[in-house]
């Protein structure tokens, strides 16, 4: 053991930070000391510059997440640097120019994407983009894109044949007509979320969606279902998916009690037994 690696073992992380940069013995006892996988930034407001920082220090990540102002050429450095490893990347209430974060980005292997709480616009074009940069999506979530709508979902889920969880809370544009795309656009569903907000109800999803999700026994692979503040989602929708999702692990239904909705009783607790 050299000097110098004796010495790291009495560094706090964040001490170790500041030095490692010093020489390439120091670089090479970082890295070998942390050894990283993902990372998450969590500062709001004013642009920091971390890119650098991370690709330095963090050479292998497998996930990001990012909640502070990035531009969209930071977006797509990341994507490049991270172009053979990178399986996870999330973003929270940012708003891109779809064309210059993801020209020319290619990244087979990732599997989970996130947008969420966002502005963001969704035309075909960038759609078409999105689904070459990341052909193998599995996990989707796009919770709180506040204009995203049927028509725009529904050409993301023909571009995406590997969806198999799929997250739309806090969103009230989308209605009843969405489970028709579910059925026909995806090979094999395991988990949906699915609501509007405490304050804005989501009114457009009912029995009569459940009904088409549930037919052909396509929901024989739902694992996971999450309904918040949805105002129609009751007893008998309850009973439906009961009856119709075998494999299902995990069901949640959020609300307020003082907001009129769909009554929830003691038969549908039955069914779920």
């Amino acid at each position: 053991m050299s000097f110098l690696t004796h010495i790291y073992q009495f560094l706090s992380f964040k001490e170790a930070i500041k030095i490692h940069s010093i020489n390439r013995e120091l670089n090479a006892i970082f890295r070998k000391t942390y050894s990283f996988t993902s990372v998450q930034t969590r500062q709001e407001g004013k642009q920091i510059s971390v890119i650098k920082l991370i690709s330095s220090m963090m050479p292998k990540l497998s996930k990001i997440v990012y909640r502070h102002q990035l531009s969209d050429m930071d977006i797509r450095n990341n994507f490049r640097m991270y172009s053979h490893s990178l399986q996870k990347f999330e973003l929270h209430k940012r708003h891109f120019t779809w064309f210059k974060a993801f020209q020319g980005i290619n990244l087979p292997q990732l599997t989970h994407f996130s947008l969420t709480d966002s502005n963001q616009t969704f035309i075909t074009d960038d759609i078409m983009l999105f689904s070459k940069a990341f052909p193998n999506i599995t996990n989707l979530n796009l919770s709180g894109v506040s204009n995203l709508e049927n028509h725009q979902l529904t050409l993301i889920l023909t571009k995406l044949e590997h969806i198999r969880y799929l997250s739309l809370l806090r969103n009230t544009r989308l209605t009843d007509d969405i489970f028709t795309q579910l059925v026909n656009k995806t090979k094999v569903l395991e988990g949906l979320e699915m609501g509007g907000k405490p304050d804005d109800y989501q009114h457009n999803i009912s029995l009569d969606g459940i009904e088409i999700l549930c037919s052909l026994n396509f929901t024989s692979a739902i694992k996971s279902l999450k309904f918040e503040y949805c105002s129609k989602i009751g007893s008998e929708t309850i009973i439906k998916l009961a009856e119709s999702c075998p494999e299902l692990r995990e069901l949640t239904v959020i609300r307020n009690f003082s907001e009129k909705s769909a009554r929830i009783d003691d038969s549908c607790i039955e069914a779920l037994a």
